[in-house]
């Protein structure tokens, strides 16, 4: 369940394009990706983003850039630290 609650201040550590699309690796900060799953949520800057690659240190999500999408504003609006939480 969303809580809202920020848990941890992570960094984008990948930014590469794919298509339409871009494949995202966010740095977590404090948040322990341990308990962490492929498919599960995690909010950066209010948008979920689905889990598609686990490292160990970083998670990957590829997110849609199409024209006037919810991920094109935030990811092109932000370019350092971003909010992180578990959902």
């Amino acid at each position: 369940m969303f809580t809202g609650i920020i848990e941890a201040i992570g960094k984008i550590a990948l930014f590469e394009n794919k298509d339409s699309d871009v494949h995202l690796g966010i740095h977590p900060g404090k948040l322990d990706l341990a308990e962490v799953r492929l498919g599960d949520s995690i909010a950066v800057q209010g948008v979920c983003l689905t889990v598609a690659e686990l490292d160990g240190r970083n998670f990957y999500a590829d997110v849609s850039v199409e024209p006037c999408s919810v991920g094109k504003r935030i990811l092109f609006a932000h370019t350092g630290s971003s909010p992180s939480r578990k959902t």
